[in-house]
Order: structure tokens, then sequence, then C-alpha cells
């Protein structure tokens, strides 16, 4: 038996079973200690007033080419086999942003994608909104996004030491608005950074920068 299963399985045995009347032992839903609850409230009434069609959300995520799925579907009785690369190679990052509507702008919503070989760091971020993601956006849309340290520009900072992100987006006749530190909001995010990255995976257009 596992330290935590036999540590959980003790402490069931130690409770008073009056105290256990009606209760069963379950695995925890851990969640961030972090969470704001005004923060969050503060960011659902900002949502709330901007129309979702003008609504951005842009992130990025990090692979490598053997990344793959350990489950899939396969004919009963018979192995389910893949091919994929023993070697794990280099990292890869794809940084993306999709519209809030589908198919608002091409079939899964996805506005502008790059990838590149390594981390995003802050100045690939101000490419990617100079070049890619604000010249077909409408004046007055909202990006959002989440507080990742290359999305911010550090209090009391200059351009140079924090990036001109919001200066940048500003300048696009566009606005930010920042997701509230660990949201449970950033779940779109997933979803549609994890289309960037199978369009990542299956288009050779996109740019390696």
């Amino acid at each position: 038996m596992a330290t935590t299963q036999r540590q959980s399985y003790l402490y069931f045995c130690a409770a008073p079973q009056s105290a256990l009347a009606g209760l069963l032992l379950q695995k925890k839903s851990r969640i961030a200690a972090e969470r704001d609850p005004k923060k969050r409230a503060a960011f659902q009434e900002a949502i709330e007033q901007v129309d979702p069609k003008d609504l951005v959300f842009l992130d990025e995520c990090g692979f490598f080419l053997a990344l793959h799925l350990l489950y899939g579907w396969g004919p009963a009785k018979e192995r389910l086999v893949e091919a994929v690369p023993s070697q794990r190679g280099k990292n890869l990052s794809v940084l993306c942003g999709a519209s809030a509507t589908v198919g608002s702008l091409d079939a899964q919503g996805m506005v502008a994608i790059t990838s590149k070989e390594g981390a995003i760091k802050r100045v690939d971020l101000e490419t990617f909104l100079r070049e890619d993601l604000l010249p077909p956006l409408l004046p007055g849309s909202v990006l959002v996004l989440d507080n990742a340290r290359i999305h911010r520009v550090a209090r009391g900072a200059t351009d140079h030491q924090g990036g001109n992100i919001e200066k940048i987006v500003s300048e696009a006749g566009c606005s930010l608005l920042y997701l509230p530190p660990y949201s449970p909001f950033s779940g779109f995010f997933s979803h549609r950074t994890g289309l960037g990255l199978d369009q990542a995976l299956g288009s050779s257009s996109v740019s390696a920068r």
C-alpha cells in the first residue's frame, strides 16, 4: 500500500465512528489557496461588459515531438499500437490567439498561431502581437490572458526591462483583460491552445521563430 493511501486508511480508522456517519472516504479535489474571490468577482463583472464577439484569448503551451495519448479507441481483444518517436526531441512552444466565437475567423476560431523551439519569451510575444495577432483584429477587441510573467509589465520598469505589451495593444485600438490569479476560467484557454497545438503539428505553415 502506498504511503499516502496508508495514511488515509489510518486516519479513517482513527476517526470516531460517530463523526463518520453519512460520510465516505474519498480523494480530495485540490484548488489553489491563492485564489482570490474578490478578484474573480471583479473579472466576472468586467468580462460581462464585453461583447463576446470582441473577446480574443491569448495563451501558450509547450510540448515535445514524442508527446502522445496513453489511451485510444481500438477493436476489442486487440492490442492498440501507435508508433511514436523513441527520442523526445527538443521542447517546442506554441503561441496562439483564439476568438471566443467559434467559426468567426476560421473553422476553429483561431486568429493567429506561431511556434518555436524552446520557451516563449517576452520579445516573441511582442513580435507575435505586432505581426500576427493584432493586424486582423478590429479596434475595440479585448485580449484576455493569464498572469504569466511575460504577459506583465513589471511595476516601475522601463520598456526595455518590462516590455511594452500594453502599449502595443493600445496602439492597435485594443485593450487587455487579465484573468484573476489561479483562475478556473483558464479551461477555455487550455481547450483553445490544444486546438492550436493540433494545428501546429499538422500544418507546415506555422512559422518557427
